[in-house]
Order: C-alpha cells, then structure tokens, then sequence
C-alpha cells in the first residue's frame, strides 16, 4: 500500500478505477485492486477465520470492563489502535473451532508499569489462593500504590473474564481471594498491576488454578 503524496489524488476517497483510496492516521493510501475477488475458503483460511472471529468475541465480552483503556495506553504512538493491538496478541491463543488452545498465550494487559518482582501464587487448604510479590523500589516506572488487577478465565465453554479490581497495592506485598461464586477449577488466572491514575499497566502474568 502505498502513501499518496499529490494534492490531486489526497481530495479522493473509495475506489477509482483498479485502485482503493483509504485515509489512516490522517494520511491516505492507495492500494491495487485484485482483478477478481474470489472468496476464501481453504481449510486454513477459514481457520484463520474461526481464531479471527474468537478473538473479537473475547474483546465483546470485556469491552465495558476497564480493558480496552488499558489497551487503548498500550497502543499509544503505534500505528494501530488498541482493539487492533488486542486481537494481535491475542489470536494465536485460539484454534479455529473458536476454543482457547493455550490459556498461557491469552493477555488481558500490556504495558510500560513495572510488573512486581518474584510473583508467586500459592493455595491453601480453605480453598484461598494467595498472590505474593517483592514490593520494587520506587523508580520512574512503579509506585508502592500501584493497584493489582486480577483477570479469572474460566476454563469451559462458556469463555468469560471476570475482572476483580482488588484493594491490593505493591506495598502490601500479598493478596488472598477466593474464586468468585459461580466460578469453578481448572480456571485461569491473569494479575497486573495500574497506576493509582488508572493510566499506566503492567504487563500480565500468567497462572493456571
């Protein structure tokens, strides 16, 4: 695709001719045309549809959580925006059956925060869970209030992310919660952590309950 600079091709839009005219990010493109579109159907092309249509189903399910801010901060100065960031990093967890393959490859965040040091989960016979960290230091890019946020995925066919934003900062060093009512094992946990703003994020962590 190729960036138009001419006064006269920049006033057009659509289709002229063989070729597309599409503005993004304030600059218009054009592109050829094919000659004739043909629908695709091979086995891995619509396999590739099956994670394509997951993906955007899973962002549907957490767009009125604080999510998709967060993804909106981590797609800031790159040229794509934060739901087009999400399905990047998030297609290759599914198969095309529109099932997760790799809970382990599913990210809820991302971003510049300081994830804290030696994060460990561990369980206790009462059924609780505890997350355990090392505080970090004050540095340019954590914070003793940096809040922690828990993701809990489920693992069945009926895909759900529960978001728990928790009371928890970096300073307590510890959290123990318990899976919420309705929620069973083998499920999925994702933890990172925000500023007290609520505009810088960590990168996830990954745990299997």
């Amino acid at each position: 695709m190729a960036d138009i600079d001419s006064d006269f091709v920049r006033a057009l839009s659509g289709k002229v001719g063989g070729v597309s005219i599409v503005e993004r990010y304030g600059k218009k493109f054009a592109r050829l045309l094919p000659a004739i579109y043909h629908d695709a159907q091979s086995e891995e092309q619509l396999h590739q549809r099956g994670k394509l249509q997951a993906v955007i189903a899973l962002y549907q399910r957490v767009k009125d959580s604080p999510l998709p801010l967060v993804w909106r901060t981590a797609a800031i100065g790159l040229p794509r925006s934060g739901y087009n960031l999400f399905v990047k990093r998030n297609i290759h967890a599914f198969r095309g059956d529109g099932f997760v393959s790799d809970y382990s490859q599913l990210h809820f965040s991302e971003g510049t925060l300081q994830q804290a040091e030696n994060l460990k989960l561990k369980s206790t016979p009462d059924n609780n869970f505890t997350l355990c960290w090392t505080c970090n230091p004050e540095t340019a890019s954590s914070s003793h209030t940096d809040r922690l946020i828990l993701i809990l995925v489920e693992e069945d066919a009926t895909f759900f992310p529960h978001v728990i934003e928790t009371p928890a900062c970096r300073a307590d060093d510890s959290f123990t919660f318990r899976l919420p009512d309705g929620v069973s094992l083998p499920s999925h946990l994702y933890c990172f952590f925000s500023n007290k703003d609520f505009h810088q994020f960590s990168n996830d962590k990954y745990f299997q309950l």
